[in-house]
């Protein structure tokens, strides 16, 4: 029985992603643990408030000011990762140290494939797992998802853990939340569908804007674009009536109801999560707003040109949009709405804050959101493109081009944890009341810290999995 070329390609494929998967999943097994795990999850003080206020009614109607007011989510997941589904699979594993790196490899490569997966769908407009179209697309973003390389960049599952948590898993969520009214038919259904989906989603929406400090405001602008879009669409579809005193009012009764209502709750819960954010603790020292935006110009001055990966960006859609420039108007008016978005958005970052850790206010975290949309465009444009493009020879080289330099980018770094996993075993094996590091590295902190007070919830952590027989403070001298 002979395999067709075509299905010989498509198993190539599989394997190509096979392995990238692969790759990044051991790109993600070997980051050390970030020194904000053990705090959070053990917790430490600084987290109990939050823990008991998951809706923030203490800072909204006490004016009280404590950690992560507006994060609660991500906190409840993070503790319900590494201790409830880390108790399911940790039996499994002989050396405990060893399993802890695997377990936070598998999280972020998950997340990983949630984001690429999402970004297919919403490239392809449809779910269709064994389509070549969906496969090869699946493929070529997934070049995009630097561990090393442009990552500075264009870095979206983060080299900390924790970051993946209040960042890429918010962000992931929230394009699900998108997702039923960009491909799905929601309207005109049972009176019963549509109460039970607002029910779902607003208890969704409830949930994701207290996850992530960017899920408010993208959730916001988001939300707004679509329903000002709904509304200028039917505008345009009842313009024959423009003369009618009642015009306005008729057009927002044609408006699609069951969408229009979960986006406007969404956007409520969204300014109530930003209002209750203005309480966090953890927003830093307060600075001029003046100071904030002569930091984020500055950085803006240089965060483009600092590698390539935004020029390969660039080249992709300008040859995608060239293609398509007298064949698709819609992908022109995506491309002109996220640039407007994109660029309100970095104007209202300085808003957010300062933050020492993160000095010039944009960096790849905060620059997710733009990030993601800049691959969905040029997901959304190549998908266009090869269905109408004659030179697909010389098209496919050149996407192949893209792709590979993006592959080669993000060279393998398979002992950067190395050190820290040393660490555990020499505190796993210590005899001493207090184990003394040097500081060559940290284990689980973000520095030395030569008082057992601030190393306890690593202890705690080691303990809780298992690393250790019993809690074993230590110092990290400087």
């Amino acid at each position: 029985m002979r395999i067709s070329k075509s299905t010989l390609f498509k198993i190539l494929v599989c394997v190509l992603i096979i392995a990238d998967i692969d790759f990044s999943y051991r790109q993600h097994e070997h980051k050390p643990l970030d020194g904000d795990l053990a705090a959070i999850i053990a917790p430490s003080k600084n987290y109990t408030t939050v823990l008991q206020e998951p809706f923030g009614f203490k800072a909204a109607f006490k004016q009280e000011k404590y950690s992560a007011t507006n994060r609660f989510f991500s906190h409840a997941a993070m503790i319900f990762y590494y201790k409830n589904v880390y108790n399911i699979f940790s039996p499994l594993a002989k050396n405990k140290a060893k399993f802890i790196y695997v377990f936070t490899g598998i999280y972020q490569t998950i997340i990983q494939l949630l984001i690429v997966l999402l970004l297919s769908i919403y490239a392809l407009r449809k779910i269709k797992w064994n389509k070549l179209s969906f496969l090869l697309m699946f493929l070529f973003l997934s070049a995009f998802m630097q561990t090393h390389g442009y990552y500075t960049s264009i870095g979206v599952i983060d080299q900390s853990i924790s970051y993946t948590f209040f960042y890429a898993m918010p962000i992931a969520f929230l394009m699900i939340y998108f997702l039923p009214f960009l491909i799905c038919r929601i309207e005109n259904r049972s009176i019963f569908f549509s109460f039970v989906f607002f029910i779902v989603w607003s208890t969704f929406a409830l949930v994701l804007s207290l996850t992530g400090p960017l899920i408010s405001p993208i959730g916001v602008l988001i939300s707004i674009s679509i329903i000002l879009s709904l509304f200028v669409k039917e505008y345009r579809i009842q313009s024959s009536s423009i003369n009618n005193k009642n015009d306005f009012i008729t057009r927002l009764k044609k408006l699609p109801f069951l969408t229009v209502s979960c986006l406007s709750i969404f956007i409520l819960f969204c300014l109530y999560s930003q209002y209750v954010g203005t309480f966090n603790s953890e927003n830093g020292e307060p600075t001029l707003l003046s100071f904030r935006y002569g930091k984020l110009i500055m950085r803006l001055k240089t965060y483009f040109t600092k590698d390539i990966s935004f020029l390969l960006i660039v080249a992709v859609l300008a040859v995608n949009l060239f293609s398509l420039k007298n064949t698709n108007k819609q992908i022109n008016r995506e491309v002109k709405i996220i640039s407007f978005l994109s660029v309100f958005y970095i104007f209202l970052l300085p808003l957010g804050g300062y933050r020492p850790y993160r000095p010039d206010i944009i960096r790849y975290d905060t620059f997710m959101p733009i990030t993601i949309a800049l691959l969905y465009l040029v997901g959304r444009s190549t998908f266009l493109a090869s269905e109408i493009i004659q030179r697909k020879k010389l098209y496919y080289s050149f996407l192949t081009v893209i792709f590979a330099i993006f592959m080669y980018a993000d060279k393998p770094q398979f002992n950067d944890n190395d050190c820290q996993y040393e660490r555990m075993i020499e505190l796993k094996n210590s005899k001493e009341l207090i184990t003394v590091f040097d500081n060559k590295c940290n284990l689980l902190t973000w520095s030395p810290l030569n008082d057992t007070a601030w190393t306890s919830q690593v202890s705690q952590m080691c303990y809780y999995w298992q690393i250790t027989d019993k809690i074993k403070p230590f110092i990290i001298n400087n």
